[in-house]
């Protein structure tokens, strides 16, 4: 039985600053902001920390990097005649718009605290530092990278989160209906801090912003070297002392190799007849590095609602039951030890409108749909007969189905033609077809019948029409 952690979630859109305090709470963890407050734990490592005490709320959000200046998100700006109010744990100053500086294309502003002497300093701060892309760019591997805490306090409230480079929490592997969900931003906490912690550290670094509203890895502007340069000049051309900063390979350098391979192809679905639920099956790679086992992940909505581990010497099949009658997308990631092969991480770990649900960015996915799907097929009809010599060709036609949901998609249609002929026989086969039309070459006389049903990626969605016949005369 694995461990799971109930949460909250972290948020960040601007259109929601009204949301209650609970909507902006955290996973699992009430911080305080209190001067001499115990320092919260980060559960990847067990140690202590209190970096999130420098961050506080200047608008939406925003974080203190130094006695002097403070970070938030560009998009929660200042206007340039107006005054803000930077409080966190150590007081508060002034925010004048002219004193904040932002760089072109990047949603943060550097702001300079107008009366510094009246926020207590810090013992010391934590460092800036840029995360090299690669470490984003394949979370596969995340927990061989570390982890991040992101903490975000405005008028919605606090919020602090632990997630891995993968935006999945701590010990995050549910197996039950009542799995929690991802940690997702809500209104208020742009401008808050990303920090990283590199694996078995209980060091932060600070390596982002909060501005978007996707899941908690997805959410920072995440510092490039440019960014930090430009810290650095802006910061030192007005006199103050820049904040520390470090460099990733400094700090530790991550394992080199190859990640499993993907899937030969997309997993396929048994629906399971007595509840809702179905049997996940796949074929191993047939590529190199071996396969040690497979992580298989099943969401809906943007959020992942079964995470199991199948060892490689098992059947390569699972069984996940209690889903809802909803439309879900199933990802299996062969895995080794280097991390987990690439799935379709904007699909499974982004909310999206309904073409979320029709995504498979690579073979290591597929959708799956449990809802009760129906279509109707109207006009269903007789075209005509054209004599071919001593034999006839009949014609049918009827319009597109109507699904219900309405964005259920048809991709085909299955015929079912009977041909009864003079003599006595009946001769019936079935076929499918992406036309709406078809057509019977018999011979004279012979009386020929046609029924059509309509199927999507799931299967047949509705029964077959009533059929519609006509003789070949």
């Amino acid at each position: 039985m694995y461990k799971t952690l109930q949460h909250w979630a972290l948020g960040l859109s601007m259109t929601a600053l009204t949301l209650p305090a609970a909507h902006a709470v955290k996973y699992g963890i009430q911080p305080s902001t209190a001067a001499g407050a115990p320092a919260v734990v980060n559960p990847f490592t067990g140690q202590a920390t209190d970096a999130w005490k420098l961050v506080g709320y200047l608008g939406c959000s925003g974080f203190q990097i130094s006695r002097e200046w403070a970070i938030h998100a560009g998009h929660c700006g200042i206007g340039a005649n107006a005054t803000a109010t930077f409080r966190n744990h150590l007081g508060s100053s002034p925010v004048l718009g002219s004193d904040c500086y932002r760089q072109d294309a990047y949603d943060f502003q550097l702001c300079r605290l107008q009366t510094p002497t009246a926020l207590t300093a810090a013992s010391s701060y934590p460092a800036l530092m840029a995360l090299p892309w690669n470490w984003r760019a394949y979370p596969e591997q995340a927990a061989k990278f570390g982890s991040l805490m992101a903490y975000g306090r405005s008028g919605a409230g606090d919020g602090l989160a632990f997630v891995g480079l993968d935006g999945l929490p701590f010990n995050y592997n549910p197996i039950t209906p009542t799995a929690p969900n991802i940690p997702f931003p809500v209104g208020g906490d742009s401008g808050g801090a990303a920090y990283w912690f590199a694996p078995n550290s209980s060091t932060p670094y600070m390596v982002g912003v909060l501005v978007g509203g996707t899941t908690l890895n997805y959410s920072p502007m995440y510092f490039s070297e440019e960014n930090l340069a430009w810290i650095k000049s802006t910061i030192e051309a007005r006199g103050d002392v820049a904040p520390p900063m470090a460099v990733a390979a400094n700090v530790y350098t991550p394992p080199s190799g190859t990640p499993a391979p993907e899937l030969a192809s997309p997993p396929t679905f048994a629906p399971l007849s007595n509840q809702t639920g179905s049997v996940i099956q796949w074929k191993a790679p047939t590529s190199s590095p071996a396969v040690t086992s497979y992580l298989v992940q099943v969401g809906r909505n943007g959020v992942v609602e079964r995470s199991a581990t199948v060892s490689a010497g098992s059947p390569l099949a699972l069984t996940v039951t209690g889903l809802a009658a909803d439309r879900y997308l199933a990802c299996v990631r062969p895995s080794n030890a280097l991390g987990d092969a690439r799935a379709a991480r904007p699909a499974l770990m982004t909310p999206k409108d309904a073409a979320w649900y029709m995504t498979t960015t690579t073979p290591n996915c597929a959708t799956l749909d449990l809802r009760p799907n129906q279509s109707t097929i109207s006009g269903l009809m007789h075209t005509g007969t054209t004599t071919l010599s001593s034999l006839r060709r009949v014609g049918f036609k009827w319009n597109a189905a109507t699904p219900s949901p309405s964005d259920l998609v048809i991709s085909h249609y299955r015929v079912t033609q009977t041909t009864t002929y003079p003599t006595g026989p009946a001769r019936s086969q079935t076929f499918d077809t992406g036309t709406l039309s078809t057509s019977v070459t018999t011979t004279a006389g012979a009386r020929v019948c046609v029924s059509v049903a309509a199927l999507s990626d799931g299967g047949q969605t509705g029964p077959a029409t009533a059929p519609v016949c006509a003789q070949a005369n």
